[in-house]
């Protein structure tokens, strides 16, 4: 069995269908929008593991602070 995680971050949704980037490699991948949580939206970060998705929200909070600092900083300066 294969415990890999891997880590997506929600680009689109495209119809029945999310296209998610790999946060590794940058490769952008489908996925059926029924296989994903309910909650996921454009942007969220997924982790994928044993067959199955959630939303590291951790991980978003993060991004998302580091994004608010850096336009801070543009306006700042």
């Amino acid at each position: 069995m294969n415990n890999e995680i891997k880590e997506y971050t929600i680009d689109r949704f495209e119809g029945d269908f999310a296209v998610c980037e790999d946060r590794d490699t940058g490769e952008m991948v489908d996925f059926k929008r029924d296989d994903l949580p309910q909650n996921a939206r454009e942007g969220s970060i997924l982790k994928y593991s044993n067959g199955k998705f959630e939303i590291d929200s951790k991980q978003e909070q993060e991004v998302s602070e580091r994004i608010k600092q850096k336009m801070d900083n543009l306006w700042n300066n």
